[in-house]
């Protein structure tokens, strides 16, 4: 019986045995580029399209592979002598993360293209409002240096800043087009959870009590409709277990923390523009 209090956690693993199961994960990957290869044949070198190092051929991948192997098989030896450990083969290690093929599932989920174009759109609404503020405050020339080329005028910076925030948006707006209702779902469960994270960090910012009760309110809120969606998500994959059907649910309008924000930031440009480029 395992005696360790319940908060410990689980037994740290060996450094050795990392070693020993990062080699046999390294070995999977080298099969399977060499199942690939054998199974695709050989590839042509491509000519670099942009920056950056062209992608590698099959047969590069599989060489690559080897040598990352070899070189980890190497240090797997060497710890065995240190630690004075007998010699492990690939085939006595023993990965769980390899036996219940759940390699890609441990970790922290790498950003898919929504998660990187919703952070861009935010910075993007962060650098409009800025320069707007700026030419509200200041005008629209800034004030010339004694020497070297003369800046840029604001109202230009603004429009450079203003078409990449239509970019996000449009992008945006495309993706969400080609969403599943189930993915919608899942999605507004990402944005309520990062609004939650936006006022936590308020919470420590703010000084005044009754700020502190608003932003929590709206976590409650939030956490309360993340609840809802979840057990709606859970019905429909319950129903489609059960009837073997693609079960939906009805479409929902994905209500975003930054919809207010971006409307505001449309509202201060058209009035700089009505400002300067009165019809």
């Amino acid at each position: 019986m395992d005696r360790r209090a319940y908060n410990e956690g689980r037994p740290k693993i060996p450094e050795i045995e990392k070693l020993r199961r990062k080699a046999k994960r390294d070995h999977e990957r080298y099969l399977k580029a060499k199942a690939d290869l054998r199974r695709l044949g050989r590839e042509e070198p491509k000519p670099r399209e942009g920056p950056g190092r062209p992608k590698k051929t099959r047969q590069e991948a599989v060489r690559s592979q080897l040598v990352k192997l070899r070189m980890l098989l190497s240090q797997v030896r060497k710890a065995e002598k240190e630690y004075g450990e007998p010699h492990k083969t690939l085939k006595e290690i023993n990965d769980p993360l390899l036996q219940n093929k759940t390699v890609t599932k441990v970790g922290r989920k790498p950003a898919d293209e929504l998660t990187e174009n919703d952070y861009q759109l935010v910075q993007s609404i962060k650098a409009v409002e800025d320069i707007c503020l700026e030419i509200q405050d200041l005008g629209i020339h800034p004030k010339p240096p004694k020497k070297g080329r003369r800046p840029k005028n604001r109202l230009d910076k603004l429009e450079d800043k203003y078409a990449r925030l239509r970019f996000y948006i449009a992008r945006m707006i495309e993706l969400e087009k080609a969403l599943s209702n189930e993915e919608k779902m899942e999605r507004q469960i990402k944005l309520y959870f990062d609004e939650n994270r936006t006022y936590r960090k308020l919470l420590n910012m703010e000084q005044y009590d009754r700020y502190h009760a608003m932003y929590r309110g709206m976590i409650e809120k939030n956490l309360h409709n993340i609840s809802f969606f979840k057990e709606k998500l859970k019905e429909v994959d319950y129903q489609r277990d059960q009837l073997g059907l693609n079960v939906g649910f009805q479409e929902i309008k994905i209500d975003r923390y930054f919809d207010h924000r971006l409307a505001k930031c449309h509202k201060m440009v058209r009035k700089l523009k009505e400002k300067y480029f009165p019809e």
